[in-house]
């Protein structure tokens, strides 16, 4: 399975997790949680992610934000580098 990360931090936001700018409130009920991460092994009916609804009313254009952010094969996608480089600070 692989999600579209960006989607669903914008769905977050729009549920009430985050916000556009500083004096927006967060709604620490709001929120997405991801049960299926990039290279998983799904299963038809398997859970791909809960959505936590607040009491923002974006909550269907959220939603219907999420439901294309996975894309399920027969493949496993290649496995990526997590770190590229180390940066270290010279100690003297």
């Amino acid at each position: 399975a692989r999600a579209a990360a960006r989607e669903i931090g914008y769905a977050a936001q729009m549920l009430g997790a985050g916000r556009l700018k500083k004096t927006d409130a967060i709604d620490p009920a709001a929120g997405v949680v991801i049960e299926k991460r990039l290279g998983d092994f799904v299963r038809r009916g398997d859970c791909l992610m809960r959505v936590h609804l607040g009491t923002n009313n974006s909550s269907e254009a959220a939603c219907e934000r999420l439901k294309n952010v996975y894309t399920v094969g027969c493949v496993p996608p290649e496995k990526r580098v997590l770190i590229h480089r180390m940066v270290t600070k010279n100690v003297k």
